[in-house]
């Protein structure tokens, strides 16, 4: 039971940084977008797959500049620190309190 209540409680402080994984993936996102945005519209050539494959390219790499990060951060939630790690991501990506 107590190793139960252990892991339960470790989910829980893990949940705790889902909004500011989520805020941190979303502010990500809006860059990804308007980044394939202006450089698309100086390749008006570009046909759909090309499109395509630019859209993928740029979401595989920002989930894989986000990976280790959020991992971290839910790691560091379940042990119980990560108050300064949270507020580091907050400051160095302009959060809102999430």
């Amino acid at each position: 039971i107590e190793d139960e209540l252990v892991r339960l409680e470790q989910k829980l402080r893990a949940a705790q940084v889902r909004p500011l994984i989520s805020g941190l993936r979303q502010r990500a996102e809006q860059i990804r977008q308007k980044e394939v945005a202006r450089m698309l519209h100086h390749l008006p050539e570009a046909d759909d797959a090309t499109r395509e494959q630019v859209q993928r390219l740029t979401q595989a790499l920002v989930n894989k500049l986000l990976h280790e990060p959020t991992t971290r951060l839910r790691r560091e939630a379940e042990n119980g620190r990560v108050e300064p790690y949270a507020d580091t991501v907050r400051y160095l990506f302009d959060l809102e309190e999430v």
